[in-house]
């Protein structure tokens, strides 16, 4: 007799736990849906934008456009970040030479700021151009 119960509540919480998984598994796919990497939908206020692809006009939110034309293909941002960085790389260099410690510590305090920020630039950079690819609207 407790043979019997004991595999027949065995039973119950295995299919309980089946249902678990199986609720997770949808909640974990809906999520993945609604914030994947290529998931961003134009909110109702964020008026869309035109953009010429390959074969037809697609629509992109406002945030695309703006990431696309600071972080695409032919951005300013990282040659710009690149030449920041040689500036702050050459003065913390000149300052080391001219023995003022207090100011070539600086440099290169900003050095490292300004070299994380490129890449930073380059990741988004990477991103941004993924994300015209999935949309179609990557110029080569």
């Amino acid at each position: 007799h407790t043979s019997h119960q004991h595999t027949s509540h065995q039973h119950h919480t295995s299919h309980q736990q089946t249902k678990e998984m199986s609720s997770i598994r949808s909640i974990v796919s809906a999520a993945n849906a609604t914030v994947g990497p290529f998931a961003a939908q134009p909110k109702p206020d964020n008026k869309p934008v035109l953009v010429a692809s390959a074969e037809e006009m697609v629509q992109i939110s406002q945030v695309d456009r703006i990431l696309f034309e600071s972080f695409g293909k032919d951005s300013w941002v990282i040659p710009g970040g690149v030449l920041m960085t040689g500036v702050v790389l050459c003065s913390g260099l000149v300052s080391l030479k001219n023995n003022n410690k207090a100011a070539q510590q600086s440099f290169m305090r900003l050095r490292v700021a300004t070299q994380g920020a490129t890449i930073v630039a380059m990741m988004m950079s990477l991103m941004v151009q993924e994300r015209q690819k999935y949309l179609g609207v990557y110029r080569r």
